[in-house]
């Protein structure tokens, strides 16, 4: 698999794992403190704790970094090359788990990871062809070995935490039936599931000090997205606990390592704050105690050295329009955001057919899955128009407007490993279910009866046609089955990593990860108007052709905009810009949306809070 693009392809599925229904387990048993009644911001809070910013940077992605059991290092996937390395926070000092080179010359690549108890070994997850392994070797990468292999329907896994005899490893397993909590031995790799059917993936899980009991965060069933309370499982007998509920946003951050109390960020009080619970024999003891008011945007990332770590996201990439003359690359107007670099997350700009509106996604700046919304902007003038999406969770993979300009279909996962694709009315602004599949980039048909993309049986080495009416796939090109007959990560003419439309509707363009070519919309033969290194269209970032058919433009390297003729001949460059994706032209054939910009995040530590002694 061309790696570069499966990592933001594994990525993405990470940022958009969804609520699920749960189907069988009770999750009412036990003393609950409401989090809407027990949570004042009135409350006292710890004089002694002390927060401390440690590190600010773009690397810095609460979703991949892990701290040592001794808070003197992190460990996190560095997306410059794929590889898990290691930093020594006093010094800046980077140390590499695995170290396999270049993107174009790489087997696959390192994502989520956990130290030991001990701090000398690390188990961690690799990436992707056919899929995803847990790993576990010493902290420099040696005596490697595999603990759990792909088996089939395993989507992706999530180490969460050691148990503190260093025998099992806390795991979110993302299957097709849905998504579990086991614990993998350390020993053999045997797993043993200890609940199925979690509703989403938890922001974060972990052992208590003593092993026997699991903590994390799920969405209330009565409350679904955006609405998240604290759960504790009883390790030997499955009997699972809600900690903390009620109305507003309760997310799991640690044990205390004396095991005396879970930390939870939470809204509920309407000032986003640290609390934590006292905890008795896997349930809580007493009422929710503040700990630090005031923490916005708090990303869990982990315990280590008696203290808590967290992260802030300060800056995301965000909608930005901007206008150019696509033939010389003269700008003609320059790139302006859509909405702050601090305010949520925007994306999946595009225009509608007419060119009078901006549709984009945006959802709040908070943790955990979270409403997205449509935005609606008249391009003349500042009107917004909002519309929930609650049948998807977290953020949507893929938008386009439907020819006729009435609605707006929309694709992003649900819980189920397929995730859906909807229609959104504009006059009623009720979503429809149109497809039972998620689409992570495709094309239109000019009449709209028919969706080019990747689904099915091509799993991106291929395309298809859908029929929206009946969702039949018909396959246009595909080079190999998957996962039956691997291939090289060097072939130019597999992973497709984006497709687009021509204007007269006849011919789709195919971004490769090694070129671009040409293909009938009723499929055959490709023809290559392109040939460039490896990655040279980047996953989802966007291949417009001008109104005039007579270039398509295309992300490479995941921050360049090139504009390359149709008819022959080499690209040129149009500008720059970090995290670039997403790029769709405007109907003028000169005004661009994208989603771009830098990614920004601190990581700080809180120190000093009640429980951070030694185990009892």
């Amino acid at each position: 698999m061309s790696t570069r693009t499966a990592a933001m392809l594994a990525f993405a599925i990470l940022v958009l794992i969804s609520c699920r229904t749960s189907s069988g387990q009770s999750t009412a048993e036990g003393r609950t403190f409401e989090s809407a009644t027990e949570l004042s911001a009135a409350n006292p809070q710890d004089p002694s704790v002390v927060l401390r910013r440690i590190w600010a940077g773009p690397s810095i992605d609460s979703y991949y970094l892990t701290p040592s059991p001794d808070g003197r290092l992190v460990s996190f996937a560095d997306w410059s090359t794929g590889d898990l390395v290691i930093r020594e926070l006093a010094t800046g000092e980077i140390r590499h788990v695995t170290n396999e080179g270049d993107w174009g010359e790489r087997s696959g690549f390192a994502e989520f990871s956990v130290f030991s108890p001990d701090g000398r070994q690390i188990a961690y997850t690799w990436c992707c062809d056919p899929g995803y392994q847990l790993r576990v070797s010493n902290v420099d990468g040696s005596e490697l070995r595999v603990l759990y292999d792909w088996d089939g329907d395993l989507g992706y896994i999530v180490p969460g935490s050691w148990s503190a005899d260093g025998k099992n490893i806390l795991t979110s397993f993302v299957r097709d039936a849905g998504i579990e909590l086991v614990l993998v031995s350390v020993a053999d790799g045997s797993a043993h599931v200890l609940r199925r059917d979690l509703r989403s993936l938890p922001v974060k899980a972990g052992f208590s000090p003593d092993g026997r009991y699991a903590a994390y965060d799920q969405p209330a069933a009565e409350e679904g997205i955006g609405q998240h309370d604290v759960f504790s499982l009883a390790v030997e007998s499955g009997r699972e606990v809600r900690v903390v509920g009620g109305p507003g946003n309760d997310l799991f951050v640690g044990w205390a390592p004396d095991g005396s109390r879970i930390y939870f960020h939470s809204d509920a009080s309407g000032a986003p704050s640290i609390w934590a619970v006292p905890m008795s024999e896997g349930e809580a003891s007493g009422a929710p105690e503040l700990i630090k008011q005031d923490v916005e945007g708090l990303e869990p990332v982990g315990v280590g050295g008696g203290k808590f770590f967290y992260s802030i996201v300060v800056e995301r990439p965000q909608v930005h329009t901007m206008t150019l003359d696509i033939p010389t690359g003269q700008t003609l107007a320059a790139a302006m955001p859509e909405a702050g670099p601090s305010e949520g997350r925007s994306g999946l700009g595009a225009w509608s057919a007419d060119g009078r509106y901006l549709a984009y996604v945006h959802s709040p700046a908070t943790i955990g899955p979270t409403q997205a919304n449509l935005v609606i902007r008249a391009v003349s003038g500042n009107n917004l128009r909002q519309l929930p999406i609650p049948e998807l969770s977290r953020f949507p993979d893929w938008l386009q407007w439907a020819p006729d300009g009435e609605s707006i279909l929309v694709s992003g996962g649900t819980g189920g490993k397929d995730g859906r694709t909807l229609r959104i009315p504009l006059k009623s602004g009720e979503a429809d279910p149109l497809l039972e599949v998620q689409v992570h980039r495709g094309s239109l048909s000019r009449d709209g009866e028919a969706l080019y993309t990747v689904l099915g049986a091509t799993s991106a080495r291929g395309v298809v046609s859908v029929e929206l009416a009946s969702g039949n796939e018909t396959v246009l090109y595909k080079k190999r089955d998957f996962p039956e007959q691997p291939v090289a990560t060097d072939d130019p003419d597999v992973f497709v990593a984006d497709l687009s439309l021509s204007p007269d509707g006849h011919t789709l363009a195919i971004g490769f990860n090694g070129g671009i070519a040409l293909m009938p919309t009723t499929g055959g033969e490709l023809r290559w108007i392109y040939r460039g290194e490896l990655a040279t269209a980047t996953w989802r970032g966007g291949m417009p052709w001008t109104p005039d058919g007579r270039y398509i433009l295309f992300v490479s390297g995941f921050s360049e905009l090139w504009a390359l003729p149709v008819s022959g001949g080499e690209p040129h460059k149009l500008f720059e810009m970090s995290n670039l994706r997403e790029v769709r032209l405007h109907p003028d054939g000169r005004r661009l949306s994208f989603t771009g910009g830098q990614s920004w995040a601190e990581l700080w530590v809180m120190e000093n809070a009640p429980g951070s002694g030694p185990r009892r």
